[in-house]
């Protein structure tokens, strides 16, 4: 593993503080909100009780990282005038940071079971005798077919599709690897119920009430109604919210633990098609890390979009250093306990 301080790693088990020469702030509004999660994460434990818990450390670094690390300067000015309102009001910023861990970042953490999901094998059984196949599924298959049945990340070859070359090709060896592919998605699904969910109906004065669309539009220049499954909209299952993945892989990137990221790398972000496979080195062992590659390059297949990239990129980085990765999982062991 001498490669490995080369490599765009992380640990979620250990935070990083809040430190303003780090970053880069669009305006002076954006810099003292900044300074207020900071002064916030300092001072957790004020007059309201809520905020005296170990909860709140992380809600506040969070807050933080959602300026630094927003993908446009729309973004951190949006989100940084929201956090400079809240602060105004008593326990606002306790209860804008559960807003955007609950309905943002939760959401990217904690998407479909790649188990439950199908493989190219499987859909195509599905639909070999439907006169009129779900549009979600031809989606699904058509990024499988543009990566040439190989995983975006590791390159191994379905092994479904390589059992087939294997019996027509007798100059394939067996060691060739193979794994089974899965899509996985870049932005999470909505239900048609999200599009109208309000998620403060008492905002600061001053304020319209919040809403998850307004969120999702304003912060992340995402159109939930989009990622609603329909078969009007095709974008959630399409080629450009996809990646075709072995299932081990899909799985690490669902849950953050691996993810394509070059915006913390000056090097590859100067670099066409060119990615970091970033690491959770607290959710990897030494034999998994090795099976990544440093960098992962589109040269033989289409590009997801670099936008959904970029936003799943920028809420892993959130999620790593404010600490919410561990939270998140820790209520969801809880939950999967009582049931």
């Amino acid at each position: 593993m001498a490669h490995l301080p080369n490599r765009l790693t992380y640990h979620s088990g250990q935070t990083r503080p809040l430190l303003p020469h780090n970053h880069h702030f669009v305006n002076k509004t954006c810099e003292e909100a900044y300074m207020k999660c900071a002064e916030y994460e300092q001072h957790v434990a004020g007059a309201d009780s809520r905020l005296d818990n170990p909860t709140s450390g992380v809600f506040a670094r969070m807050l933080g990282y959602l300026i630094s690390e927003a993908f446009c300067d729309r973004s951190q000015m949006y989100i940084a005038k929201q956090i400079l309102a809240y602060s105004k009001i008593d326990g606002g910023l306790y209860k804008l940071a559960n807003i955007y861990a609950m309905h943002i970042v939760k959401r990217f953490m904690l998407k479909e079971d790649v188990a439950s999901s199908q493989s190219y094998k499987d859909m195509a059984e599905d639909i070999a005798d439907e006169e009129d196949p779900d549009t979600g599924t031809l989606g699904l298959m058509e990024r499988i077919e543009s990566q040439k049945f190989k995983c975006a990340v590791t390159k191994a070859t379905d092994i479904d599709q390589l059992n087939s070359e294997r019996a027509s090709n007798e100059s394939m060896h067996e060691s060739d690897s193979g794994c089974h592919l899965r899509c996985v998605h870049l932005i999470p699904r909505f239900d048609d119920s999200d599009t109208s969910l309000i998620l403060d109906q008492n905002p600061p004065e001053g304020q319209s009430p919040l809403t998850l669309y307004k969120i999702w539009f304003t912060y992340f220049c995402i159109c939930i109604e989009d990622m609603v499954p329909s078969e009007y909209s095709g974008l959630y299952n399409s080629p450009a919210n996809t990646l075709a993945v072995s299932s081990e892989v899909a799985a690490h990137i669902n849950s953050l633990t691996v993810w394509l990221d070059r915006d913390t790398n000056p090097e590859t972000n100067n670099m066409d098609s060119t990615f970091d496979a970033a690491l959770d080195l607290a959710y990897l062992t030494s034999e998994e890390v090795d099976k990544y590659p440093q960098r992962v390059i589109f040269d033989e297949m289409p590009m997801p979009s670099l936008l959904h990239l970029r936003l799943c990129a920028s809420m892993a980085r959130v999620a790593i250093w404010s600490g919410l990765k561990n939270y998140l999982l820790g209520l969801e062991g809880d939950v999967s306990e009582k049931e």
